[in-house]
């Protein structure tokens, strides 16, 4: 079968490449020949994220403390909980005034984690 002048208008109209088969293009293929807007840069996730505005910071020994003491003081918890064992109790003796500083640290630390999660919070929002 001869194509008419027609057939051949058409198909450069719809974007299909002449003596390409319609059937062998896909859409985005179809949709792409027909922009003429000009190509963007794109970046790769990697460079994104390089020019990002959040910056990484390394922990202090003011932020290192109170962690360390908060785990500390749940993992002290979880075994009162479980096994009905104070180690901080049996380690410094029950009652003794070192035992009740790391108690008294442990609580600090619970209430600077606090201010802390409320200060990054409003930073974040």
């Amino acid at each position: 079968m001869r194509n008419t002048g027609t057939e051949f208008a058409s198909q450069r109209h719809s974007g299909i490449p002449k003596g390409i088969p319609e059937n062998n293009i896909t859409f985005k293929e179809q949709i792409m020949a027909t922009m003429d807007s000009p190509m963007t840069e794109r970046r790769h996730l990697a460079d994104r994220r390089s020019k990002s505005t959040v910056h990484k910071k390394r922990m202090t020994a003011a932020e290192w403390i109170p962690m360390l003491l908060l785990i500390i003081g749940g993992l002290n918890w979880g075994l009162v909980g479980l096994f009905d064992l104070d180690l901080v109790a049996t380690l410094f003796g029950e009652g003794s005034a070192l035992s009740r500083v790391i108690y008294v640290a442990v609580g600090l630390s619970a209430l600077y984690s606090l201010y802390m999660s409320a200060r990054l919070s409003s930073k974040h929002t």
